[in-house]
């Protein structure tokens, strides 16, 4: 069974000359910088000017959820990338306590 779909509405505003480029760049851990992305910009720009129409998608069509039917989950977060089963797989070498 599939869970509910799931949508995430972006809108980039960006300015830029015709033709140029931005790099994006992860740097939230010193020394393990990279290039996330490149936005490049087309040689010809896609309108003169911004839209004077309202910038929203449709909703997506789904019923309510059914709360009598419904089912208590937990989650448990365990630190990202460095969580629980990565701890267990570097045992001491993470120190005292891990």
């Amino acid at each position: 069974m599939l869970g509910p779909a799931m949508r995430t509405d972006l809108i980039l505003d960006m300015t830029g000359k015709p033709g140029s480029r931005l790099s994006i760049f992860d740097q939230f851990y010193e020394g393990l910088e990279y290039e996330l992305v490149d936005l490049v910009y087309s040689d010809t720009p896609l309108r003169a000017r911004v839209p004077d129409w309202p910038l929203t998608l449709p909703t997506i069509p789904l019923p309510e959820p059914d709360l009598d039917t419904a089912s208590r989950n937990e989650v448990v977060f365990t630190g990202g990338m460095m969580g629980e089963m990565v701890a267990q797989d570097m045992g001491e070498s993470m120190g005292p306590g891990a």
